[in-house]
């Protein structure tokens, strides 16, 4: 099973969003400096509550695509790294074997060099960085508890009546473990003098607690925890670091602003200010659970502020107080909001069934898509009214009474991807369909005909037939199998791969797509089981879908053991007939943990009558274990990671995929050669969201699923989740 891999990029985003609304906080400062403390103390305390919030606030607002990017990285479709191997290599000239359309693997088997893994490595090292900062934080507010737990309480006239000035209620104590009076708690404050207090006359003992008191009412202990989340964070950024000092100092100059507005003349209070800073020979620091009322580092500019204050008004009105709140609250959303997607806009409409309408999310920047409006496939409410009107005719409800399944923005993806396709490969015919793995509902078709069309599915068989193997127990994810150097004889018969592998693992043999090493696995398997293990995925039978005439499909009902026949069926080249819905439906109970539910393009539908005449409901009938489905996600990783893989052309930036290439030659009516190109894949690995499947029908020469499917399913998948 591949490693996990995890993309740095969240990573950054969210830093970069962290650093925006930080850089922003810090920005407005100059343009602040003559208004009260209190207000640059809120923006300050928003921004970081802000910071510490958006890797939160982005995973749980909706995207807005609005920054244009370049598309991100695709393998290059055109390397000879497809199953079969393409022109590298030329095919061994032997006569065809009837039944055996023969593909193989790139020549080189070793598996592939994984990158470094920079994503959980930054994890790692951000989560070292963050357990620091908040374990220093833990450290400081259970010292300051301590102190506070062990300090004296104090009960004198002078603290009762300013108390009761300032309308207040805080616990007053008196600590030799500190020099300075400082503040804490959260909900239950407590202020802390040092021995000194019992000396002071009671005009300092009002200058003290009225200060201490304004942070109190300004829940400043609150703030500085949640400006220490923000550093933990993000605290890698200078930016957070510089805001934190910054709150420190205006949390200060604030509460100087009260005890100003009280009455006290500014000169005095700056006596007793340097007065209390300078009673201790050394100061102590103040626990980082609790504020200090004199750091040395502050003095100077604290006394400056007192003496010469530059605010036109001493405290920050309610109102402006709402309004910076609001703008904060606006502009984090916006920031978590918005983030790297598609360049457009596409003037283009789809509307669904009840008339609504979305805007059509536009291609990736730097895709080499016709910009010209006529050379764009889009999901037109024509084609979604044809749709509609055959769903509705299958259920027997009126049009306008029923609920589609289709997500229109991936539709329209969709649409204008298979267009792409079909202006550089000319198919004869193509599908994509995508798929909740979840529930069995069909996001987007792209012509149902060729979807419901059974036709031999090519290697994309193989991963049913290693399920079948691995559940059964014929099998082990561990085990290897002797390919016979390329060439395995059946009598006078051969079936062939395009490059001589000798022992390859199961996992190998689905990277590199071995005929032969899926026909050894076959053999351990047996026929009788392979034909019920394929009707178990619902091969061979009628789909329970909503379009009309949908063909059966075939599943042989005898296969012989250790044939050729069975070996090239159970390598995806034989009699079994499947369609691509019934494909795409067998690969989301793989991604579903082992359970199958069957395609539906209605969620719901109601007679003229306004009952309900037709209700979507998840089967949830299991085919697999649990522990099977997650090997077999774990190989079909590896078949589009490893450096071998046939399926590289089908990566996606960021994401993790799991999927299978599929090649099949095929005849015309005439006579004339063709291949059926497919790739199927799942996004993301970890958490499947999408079962995605493309198919054309090529008469183009080197067509193959890598080629022709893996760069358009990558292309959608990247649209469809924002990448």
């Amino acid at each position: 099973m591949s490693p996990i891999e995890m993309s740095p990029l969240p990573f950054l985003v969210d830093a970069t969003r962290g650093a925006v609304l930080l850089g922003l906080a810090l920005a407005v400062m100059p343009l602040l400096r003559r208004a009260p403390a209190s207000t640059r103390r809120l923006v300050l305390v928003l921004g970081l509550a802000a910071a510490a919030l958006v890797p939160v606030a982005s995973r749980l607002a909706p995207a807005w695509r609005v920054l244009p990017v370049a598309e991100l990285g695709v393998a290059d479709a055109s390397r000879p790294f497809a199953e079969p191997i393409g022109d590298a290599i030329a095919p061994p000239s032997v006569e065809p074997v009837s039944h055996a359309v023969v593909q193989a693997p790139p020549t080189q088997v070793a598996l592939a060099k994984q990158s470094f893994p920079w994503g959980p490595a930054l994890l790692a090292v951000w989560a070292l960085g963050a357990s620091a900062v908040l374990a220093r934080l833990a450290h400081g507010l259970a010292k300051a508890r301590g102190i506070a737990r062990r300090a004296t309480p104090l009960s004198l006239p002078g603290i009762t009546a300013t108390l009761g000035e300032a309308r207040m209620k805080a616990r007053v104590c008196v600590s030799a473990e500190v020099d300075v009076p400082a503040v804490t708690g959260v909900f239950s404050a407590v202020v802390l003098v040092p021995r000194e207090a019992l000396e002071w006359s009671q005009a300092r003992w009002r200058a003290v607690l009225l200060h201490e008191l304004a942070h109190v009412r300004q829940r400043d202990c609150l703030a500085q925890i949640v400006g220490q989340l923000a550093c933990a964070t993000h605290w890698f950024n200078p930016l957070v670091w510089l805001a934190a000092r910054r709150l420190r100092m205006e949390r200060e100059l604030s509460a100087d602003e009260r005890v100003l507005a009280s009455g006290t003349r500014p000169t005095e209070y700056a006596e007793h200010l340097l007065a209390i800073a300078t009673s201790a020979a050394r100061l102590r620091e103040v626990p980082g659970g609790a504020l200090g009322m004199a750091e040395p580092s502050q003095l100077f500019a604290r006394v400056e502020a007192i003496v010469r204050p530059h605010a036109g008004s001493l405290r920050t009105s309610a109102a402006r107080g709402v309004a910076i709140t609001a703008s904060a609250a606006a502009l984090l959303g916006v920031v978590a909001c918005v983030t790297a997607g598609k360049e457009g806009p596409v003037a283009a409409v789809a509307a669904n069934p009840s008339g609504s309408s979305a805007s059509v999310a536009s291609a990736p920047a730097g895709a080499s898509i016709p910009t010209s409006a006529s050379a764009v496939a889009v999901a037109t409410p024509a084609s979604l009214a044809d749709l509609t009107a055959e769903v509705a005719s299958v259920l027997g409800a009126p049009a306008d009474r029923l609920e589609l399944t289709i997500d229109r923005d991936i539709q329209t993806i969709v649409d204008e991807e298979l267009k792409r396709m079909e202006d550089e490969w000319h198919p004869l015919a193509a599908t994509a369909i995508v798929l909740d793995p979840r529930t069995g509902e069909v996001l987007a078709i792209h012509d149902p005909s060729t979807a419901a069309a059974p036709r031999v599915s090519g290697s994309t068989m193989k991963s049913l037939t290693i399920a079948a193997a691995l559940d059964e127990g014929a099998i082990a994810v561990t085990d290897r199998f002797f390919c016979d150097k390329g060439a395995r004889s059946y009598g006078k018969e051969i079936l062939r791969d395009a490059s001589p592998n000798e022992w390859l693992a199961v996992p190998q043999i689905l990277a590199l797509s071995s005929n032969i090493g899926a026909s050894r696995i076959f053999d351990k398997l047996g026929g009788e089981a392979l034909g019920r293990w394929l009707r178990r995925f619902h091969l061979g039978e009628a789909m329970r879908i909503q379009l009309r005439g949908a063909p059966v499909g075939e599943v042989p009902p005898v296969i012989a053991d250790g044939s050729l026949r069975g070996g090239a069926l159970a390598s995806g080249h034989g009699a079994a007939m499947a369609s691509p819905l019934q494909m795409a439906a067998a690969y989301a109970a793989i991604a579903n943990d082992g359970v199958f539910n069957a395609p539906t393009l209605a969620r719901r539908a109601r007679g003229a009558d306004g009952g309900v005449r037709f209700e979507h409901h998840p089967e949830n009938e299991r085919v697999l274990r649990p522990e099977t489905a997650r090997a077999v996600m774990g190989m079909l990783e590896r078949a589009v990671s490893d450096e071998q893989a046939t399926g590289k052309a089908a990566r996606v930036q960021g994401v993790r995929v799991a999927g299978k290439t599929g090649t099949t030659d095929e005849e015309s009516a005439a006579g004339e050669p063709r291949a059926y190109a497919s790739f199927i894949g799942v996004a993301p690995a970890e958490q499947p969201r999408l079962v995605i499947l493309v198919g054309a029908v090529v008469a183009a020469e080197g067509a193959t699923g890598g080629k022709v499917a893996g760069p358009v399913f990558a292309r959608i998948t990247a649209r469809a989740l924002g990448r």
